[in-house]
């Protein structure tokens, strides 16, 4: 397809572990044109607005990454909660060939697959590159979707800030999927999930709170738990909408077990929690896009916020696999 370049990961050499060990990367495949397919996985290797925004840039490393995590981590066999994922269909659609250093024509490529791919009937996880992706993510959702479309951002930051003299960086994501795409994402069908401490000014926070968006900080999830706080953020951003968004920036998670991010800090959302969200938000029906941002390999100690990753996609998918038993 155009704009679409093949990944390397799926030609990892792995060993094969037989049909009664099955692994993730034993349902994960090439993209086939023609074929339907449950998930598609899509790569975004863009950071230009992560350098723009002040953070640090190597998050254009991030897709192949996180997909050489996946190859290489997990059965389809969840033991805890007695899910076996052998029967989803997922395929590997490539990465955007992205312009250089040019954000305009960079987002444009990629709403332009995200819409395509949608229409086509496909669940998209994106991997990332910089935040401000999901723009352009969310913008393609909203392209291949009839109705309103909600949004969950993941993160430590709010992400609200304003375009600068034409400079889309990696925290203006949300203020230009309220602001730019027509209404079709409303300030009450936003939610902010997991920012804290003194990582947001005032008037960002201000201007959520008169448009109507949720914010649930930190501090909420661990007095009330992530199981209540993800239904409530479902909830919110799902009411009166046709199609739903996750985004999650890899900084919503401390720097001890993601320490390969744009953004660290020392605080954020326990593994045990990200992955209940995840799996929550698989579980939805209305989730039509997920996609996980700001993997930077270069600080990644270990391959820790890699192997992360790939546990968040593998955990949604699982949540995905319930929606059959739900109908």
């Amino acid at each position: 397809m155009k704009y679409l370049t093949p990944s390397t990961a799926l030609a990892v050499i792995t060993a094969r572990m037989g049909k009664d060990d099955p692994r993730i990367r034993d349902i994960v495949e090439q993209y086939r044109e023609g074929k339907s397919y449950d998930i598609g996985i899509l790569g975004v290797p863009f950071d230009y607005g992560v350098e723009l925004s002040g953070g640090r840039p190597g998050a254009r490393h991030g897709p192949e990454q996180i997909r050489a995590a996946l190859m290489r981590h997990g059965t389809t066999y969840n033991m805890e909660r007695g899910i076996d994922v052998s029967g989803i269909s997922v395929c590997d659609l490539g990465n955007v060939n992205v312009a250089d250093r040019d954000s305009v024509e960079t987002h444009e490529r990629v709403s332009e697959v995200v819409s395509s791919m949608i229409k086509k009937g496909m669940l998209l996880i994106v991997l990332g590159g910089g935040h401000d992706i999901t723009f352009a993510n969310v913008r393609g959702l909203c392209n291949a979707t009839k109705g309103k479309v909600g949004c969950i951002n993941v993160d430590a930051h709010l992400d609200v800030r304003p375009v600068i003299e034409g400079r889309a960086s990696s925290g203006t994501s949300f203020k230009r999927i309220l602001e730019e795409l027509g209404g079709r994402v409303s300030g009450g069908n936003l939610v902010e999930l997991g920012a804290h401490d003194n990582l947001n000014a005032a008037a960002h926070l201000a201007y959520l709170d008169k448009i109507g968006s949720t914010v649930i900080t930190l501090n909420d999830i661990t007095r009330s738990g992530m199981r209540r706080s993800i239904g409530r953020a479902l909830s919110s951003a799902g009411r009166g909408t046709a199609a739903l968004a996750l985004s999650v920036d890899v900084d919503a998670m401390p720097q001890s077990v993601a320490p390969g991010c744009s953004a660290p800090s020392p605080r954020g959302i326990a593994v045990e929690d990200i992955l209940d969200a995840c799996f929550a938000a698989g579980a939805d029906k209305r989730l039509k896009l997920f996609d996980i941002m700001e993997l930077n390999p270069m600080y990644d100690f270990d391959g820790r916020t890699a192997m992360l990753a790939a546990e968040m996609i593998i955990s949604f998918i699982n949540g995905f696999a319930t929606r059959g038993a739900r109908s």
